[in-house]
């Protein structure tokens, strides 16, 4: 139950930082002038995604493993506004990437397949 509240609630941040993050655009548009744009922004980015980073990245591992495709896509939309803010993303990705890859080649493996390794850094 908790479990589920937490991805629930997870959810919930995500699609409410994208809302914000677009309702603010639409503010400065509409009040103030363009010249605050780029501030305002960079100030909403800090408040709704810089701080909850290490949640995202702890909830991106679980993505990953179910395969949430539009959940992920929306994520680094994202994670993506924040300057140097990927790289554990992309190790995640890297790692997931490395391990469905290995345990696929073990798959064909057990089933008698010849299967040629190559030097790749995961396999090492």
């Amino acid at each position: 139950m908790i479990a589920l509240r937490c991805k629930y609630l997870l959810k919930l941040l995500k699609f409410q930082a994208e809302q914000r993050l677009a309702e603010e655009n639409r503010r400065v548009e509409v009040y103030l002038h363009a010249s605050t744009l780029f501030k305002v922004m960079k100030t909403c980015e800090t408040v709704l995604i810089q701080k909850q980073l290490d949640t995202l990245h702890q909830e991106f591992r679980s993505l990953l493993m179910n395969e949430k495709k539009d959940d992920l896509g929306r994520m680094y939309q994202l994670v993506s506004r924040l300057e140097d803010a990927l790289g554990d993303m992309k190790e995640h990705l890297e790692t997931h990437i490395c391990t469905q890859g290995l345990n696929a080649i073990e798959e064909i493996g057990e089933t008698g397949q010849n299967v040629s390794y190559s030097s790749h850094s995961c396999l090492t």
